[in-house]
């Protein structure tokens, strides 16, 4: 059976709809505490997640746990 990444590099709408709401809490939570202010926040999230789906499409992503630092160092 394929993992979540597997499934997202595949173009699977529903394992990319898990990694994000895997992911979002913590993401909006640093992006919240770093930029003070929710309509920044929402925002950074947003250009986080798009940037980062770019480097899993690309396959430099290989397990879930790198796809979660790679969000959070982003």
């Amino acid at each position: 059976m394929q993992n979540l990444i597997q499934k997202a590099k595949k173009g699977s709408q529903e394992a990319m709809t898990a990694l994000y709401n895997s992911n979002k809490s913590r993401v909006l939570f640093l992006c919240r505490a770093l930029l003070l202010d929710d309509n920044a926040a929402d925002n950074a999230m947003v250009y986080v997640f798009k940037k980062s789906w770019g480097e899993l499409i690309a396959d430099r992503i290989p397990t879930e746990e790198e796809f979660t630092n790679l969000l959070i160092h982003k």
